[in-house]
């Protein structure tokens, strides 16, 4: 009887850590989070200065976004991040609008999950993706 009772609590527990558990990356885990759903590409894969895979690489990832083409909504991104570029003319791959500016920031700083998320948390930033420069 014990057995049986042993035999079924092992499937029992089986079947829970099957249907539950789910080893998930750590940009999963941290996208459950409605801004964190804006940034579109894996932030975990970054070191903490900002630099890409390998951990010893000088490559740095670089992200876009659009913002309407209004002074209040420049100089808020520009206060979280001064070294933001802006372009009035380019949708970029982003693909902004006429009203919109594209926004390219660049992730090189040992502050840059904070200066990220200030700028996913922006009620009129949609979405923010990693910038590929041509």
């Amino acid at each position: 009887m014990l057995a049986k009772f042993q035999f079924l609590l092992l499937v029992f527990t089986s079947i829970f850590f099957l249907t539950f558990y789910q080893e998930r990356p750590l940009s999963q885990i941290l996208r459950s989070d409605s801004v964190l759903d804006k940034i579109t590409f894996d932030i975990s894969a970054t070191s903490q200065e900002g630099s890409s895979d390998p951990p010893d690489s000088l490559s740095y990832v670089s992200y876009e976004f659009c913002i309407p083409a209004k002074d209040k909504f420049l100089n808020e991104v520009k206060d979280i991040d001064p070294t933001i570029m802006f372009h009035a003319h380019s949708r970029g791959r982003i693909g902004c609008q006429t009203d919109q500016y594209l926004c390219i920031g660049t992730i090189q700083s040992s502050q840059w999950r904070e200066i990220l998320m200030s700028i996913a948390k922006l009620d009129y930033v949609e979405r923010i993706d990693r910038f590929y420069g041509e």
